[in-house]
């Protein structure tokens, strides 16, 4: 990560990587996989980015320090809409809304219905590479610009259940991408190891469609991370219940919470091709979230005046396999006002996510 503002000031160091991690889901729901094991806790990006002295140290409401901690948006614990979760209050095992699919297109002839195969006990590694650029803007002035990025491995096992699987997915390993400032990777190298061994469990019928999620090895973790990380082990890409073929589209619509702002997904994937029990798919994705949600920030409050977010990908999976080869680049434009302190907070985000097996 790196960059500079426009007081030349050294632009984000170890903290970025909290938010980097922690606003994920937020930034591109087009690299989710319709393996729904790869969704679990893969396959997602950044929303936003920290300045080096943390959003929990802004003391102060001048406009540019103001600035710097409203671009972590979203990455605090209690941060929008009210308090977030207690954390004495039981997060895990929580069954998570179904996730709404409605069929578009049935495609062409042959059609066949799309089920997950997986073995019982099979294992694998999954590594998920994600490179952002944050660049900021307060009162239509250039605040400052950042770079950065993180290549996560995870190792995946699925057990079979009664109508589907448990998968469970671990963070074995994360480290600084290559856009990272030399100066700044033993910083970012120590926040990341955080992330080692976090945990999450669920269960899924042979649709993709997820009943439960469970999240372990937390303890390490910034909470608004851990708060997420549980968001993103409810969050599927369930398969349509009907016969498809080649060409055929449906649509998977969601409402999510992430960090305490509830964020509205629309995801249509559509079929580019089918070869045994290998499915190649298109995927484009909106998110919004409403205008007038607060965000609390340290002890600043920021009002949402717009935010959206569109994503693109290409997934290729195979019914049998936990991994999906991915791509995907998404962009997000959040315009923010922090209250009392005067001045709007424009920021554009944009990302690109690769998966694969490892």
């Amino acid at each position: 990560m790196n960059g500079r503002n426009r007081d030349g000031r050294d632009g984000p160091s170890g903290r970025v990587v909290v938010a980097l991690l922690l606003g994920l889901v937020l930034a591109v729901g087009s690299c989710q996989s319709s393996d729904a094991a790869e969704t679990t806790l893969g396959g997602s990006v950044v929303d936003t980015a920290e300045t080096a002295d943390g959003a929990g140290s802004a003391q102060s409401h001048d406009s540019s320090d103001t600035a710097a901690n409203a671009g972590t948006a979203g990455s605090e614990t209690g941060s929008s809409q009210g308090d977030g979760p207690d954390d004495d209050d039981p997060q895990d095992g929580v069954e998570p809304e179904p996730a709404d699919v409605v069929l578009l297109d049935e495609g062409a002839e042959p059609k066949s219905e799309l089920r997950l195969k997986v073995p019982d006990g099979a294992t694998e590694t999954m590594v998920s590479t994600q490179s952002q650029k944050l660049t900021q803007e307060l009162d239509g002035e250039l605040f400052q610009e950042i770079q950065s990025g993180v290549i996560t491995t995870f190792d995946l096992r699925a057990t079979a259940v009664d109508g589907g699987y448990e998968i469970a997915t671990t963070v074995v390993a994360a480290e600084p991408g290559p856009d990272v400032d030399p100066a700044l990777v033993s910083q970012v190298e120590q926040e990341l190891e955080a992330m080692v061994g976090l945990a999450t469990t669920t269960i899924i019928d042979d649709r993709g469609n997820i009943a439960t999620g469970d999240l372990s090895g937390t303890e390490g973790l910034d909470p608004a991370v851990a708060e997420l990380a549980r968001s993103l082990a409810r969050l599927g890409a369930p398969l349509p219940a009907e016969p498809v073929g080649v060409g055929a589209s449906w649509e998977v619509n969601q409402l999510f919470e992430a960090s305490g702002l509830l964020v509205e997904q629309t995801t249509t994937y559509t079929i580019a091709g089918i070869s045994g029990s290998v499915v190649e798919l298109d995927t484009t994705t909106v998110q919004t979230v409403d205008a007038g949600s607060t965000i609390r920030q340290g002890g600043i409050l920021i009002d949402v005046l717009s935010w959206t977010s569109t994503g693109q990908g290409s997934i290729e999976f195979d019914l049998s396999s936990l991994v999906a080869t991915t791509s995907g680049s998404s962009s997000t434009v959040q315009e923010l006002e922090p209250q009392g302190a005067g001045g709007t907070l424009k920021q554009w985000i944009e990302v690109e996510v690769a998966t694969r097996a490892g």
